[in-house]
């Protein structure tokens, strides 16, 4: 059984605009130097983050014919467990290591979008409202990761592994 292209490009939109969440609080330059990502902590935007996590990763889980599936599912799960940490951090939190986990997350959504562009075997639909996820080198330079030629298949067991990590390094 193959995966559904319909329920694959309805994923794939919900995961864009998570995308467009997670670039909302990204920790660019001008944004570190205000405070960083845990300034965004607390307000309207954190309940609608949390929610498309959890939603996401059950949508994964609904996806049928995904070989990719149990491993996406996980990752999202520790990006949700990983997203209610920095929440609970709150804005008087480590801003560094907010900022390092609010970058794994943003680099979860671009990677299983990235991934499941290339499942679609088509181009993705975009919701106009969003910016375009971009491709992984992009994304990657970004994140200021040096990785170059990744398997997208094995990537995202390296980002799950990095979350479990997070998770559990002290946070003060």
């Amino acid at each position: 059984m193959g995966t559904n292209p319909t329920e694959l490009r309805q994923i794939l939109l919900s995961i864009e605009a998570c995308h467009q969440h997670l670039t909302d609080i990204f920790p660019h330059e001008g944004l570190k130097a205000g405070g960083g990502s845990r300034l965004f902590l607390g307000g309207a935007l954190s309940p609608v983050l949390q929610k498309c996590f959890d939603e996401i990763r059950v949508a994964l889980h609904r996806l049928p014919g995904l070989e990719a599936r149990e491993d996406l599912e996980s990752l999202w799960k520790e990006g949700g467990q990983l997203f209610a940490r920095v929440e609970k951090e709150g804005r008087n939190g480590n801003a560094a290591r907010i900022d390092e986990a609010v970058t794994l997350l943003f680099l979860i959504s671009g990677a299983t979008w990235n991934l499941l562009s290339l499942e679609l075997g088509e181009p993705p639909p975009h919701d106009e409202r969003c910016s375009k996820v971009e491709p992984m080198s992009v994304l990657l330079k970004r994140c200021n990761r040096q990785e170059e030629g990744i398997d997208l298949n094995v990537f995202p067991k390296k980002l799950r592994d990095e979350a479990v990590v997070s998770l559990r390094r002290p946070w003060r």
